[in-house]
């Protein structure tokens, strides 16, 4: 027959005074705040956003030719589109793009992503969820 296995006593920490301190005050900042909060809640509720569209090219045609254009890169790497203005100063997108480019002050074009993953399967769904 095994002998029977002893665990060792799990020591007792009692809280010291700088630690009643500090949860007394942590406590007393969080009522403090609540005015705070909850004014910023009123003004988060007064200003929701009218809409969001996402255009998602998973598998579409390159970022570099459509939205993230290099006109100034050697041939091979800039792709068979030439460039045309937007609507905005400055930002040029793909030439077969007319449409979107006048309606480009509309636009959020985020020309850099990034995530701690490097596969891109699994950074899609984490970029896209959260998790």
């Amino acid at each position: 027959m095994p002998a029977p296995r002893v665990i060792p006593p799990v020591p007792v920490r009692l809280p010291t005074r700088r630690s009643s301190l500090q949860c007394g005050l942590s406590a007393l900042s969080a009522f403090a705040g609540l005015p705070v909060i909850r004014a910023a809640a009123r003004s988060a509720a007064a200003a929701q956003p009218r809409s969001c569209i996402l255009l998602w090219l998973d598998g579409g045609p390159s970022h570099l030719e459509m939205f993230d254009p290099k006109p100034t890169a050697p041939a091979e790497v800039r792709g068979p589109f030439d460039t045309i203005e937007t609507s905005v100063p400055g930002i040029h997108i793909c030439s077969e793009l007319p449409r979107t480019a006048a309606i480009t002050q509309n636009l959020a074009i985020i020309r850099s992503l990034t995530s701690p993953l490097g596969e891109h399967g699994l950074a899609n769904t984490y970029v896209l969820t959260g998790y």
